[in-house]
């Protein structure tokens, strides 16, 4: 799958934002409020819908002020690396 990159303005502090997409309140503040978080490179963002058959398996690897990559590792199927 290609990359998917995204850039949006805000008016939100730096940490506001990175916070926003690297913590189980942050996530849970604009994503979805079932979501499970082990923080830094190597640890698992695993969220869940209601809807979705089973959670997402999002590995972080890479965490940074600037810069955030998650590889999905099993579901949805369209995403897996």
């Amino acid at each position: 799958m290609p990359d998917i990159a995204m850039r949006l303005d805000t008016t939100a502090t730096r940490q506001a934002v990175v916070d926003a997409i690297t913590t189980q309140t942050g996530l849970a503040s604009w994503w979805t409020d079932t979501v499970e978080v082990e923080p830094g490179a190597g640890g698992m963002v695993k969220p869940s819908f209601a809807a979705a058959p089973l959670p997402f398996d999002l590995r972080v690897d890479e965490s940074t002020a600037s810069r955030l990559v998650w590889r999905t590792l099993s579901f949805p199927p369209h995403w897996v690396g």
